[in-house]
């Protein structure tokens, strides 16, 4: 069985989602533990402000020196805090925390330095959006910008047609809405090539999500 462990970066110039797997649970909680100490800097957990400082280099550079071998794309991470300036701030969100994280935190990145702004910015949406997430469970793409994709991206099963890897492929691009409607950031892993062609002609895919 496969584990994963995952989060965004979000800052005034770029978001990135980071998502690590591996068969072995303890390889996956060793890397959590350690990024964990990177909120944990500021006092955070799920969600937190951080800065690029020596104190947080210096965390993430022992991730870097102990697990490159079995994850190169850690690199992906440095590449991304190469592109932010010297004690600039972003936020950290885990993988799991609920959407109006996510949205507090986008919000909050067009008044990034103005601590009593970001402030009422979170309140904000806390009061008008709060209640909803508690009551309701909710779904969202595309304010951040980055990709989604629904549906597991291994031992995949096709929802259409209920067959799996091994008896139909899945290398074509599944939007989850169609692409004609301005989709271009939702798709999904469980439509086989098969049934992908059937309802609309799609494109090769490049790469996983």
């Amino acid at each position: 069985m496969s584990h994963s462990f995952g989060f965004y970066l979000y800052s005034q110039n770029d978001n990135k989602h980071f998502v690590f797997w591996n068969d072995n649970d303890a390889i996956i909680s060793r890397i959590a533990s350690m990024v964990d100490l990177v909120p944990k800097i500021v006092g955070g957990n799920v969600t937190a402000l951080l800065q690029k400082n020596d104190e947080l280099m210096n965390v993430l550079h022992r991730l870097f020196d102990e697990f490159l071998g079995a994850y190169p794309r850690l690199k992906r991470i440095f590449a991304y805090l190469d592109k932010l300036g010297q004690d600039e701030e972003f936020f950290y969100v885990s993988s799991d925390a609920p959407l109006i994280n996510h949205l507090t935190c986008i919000a909050q990145l067009r008044c990034i330095d103005d601590s009593n702004e970001r402030k009422e910015v979170h309140d904000y949406i806390l009061a008008t959006w709060g209640f909803v997430s508690v009551k309701y469970e909710s779904y969202g793409f595309g304010f951040n910008g980055i990709r989604k994709c629904i549906g597991v991206a291994k031992d995949r099963v096709c929802r259409f047609c209920g067959k799996q890897e091994g008896q139909v492929t899945f290398h074509k691009i599944a939007h989850a809405i169609p692409e004609a409607l301005g989709n271009k950031l939702l798709y999904c892993n469980e439509e086989c090539d098969d049934c992908n062609e059937n309802y609309l002609c799609g494109d090769v895919r490049t790469k996983e999500c």
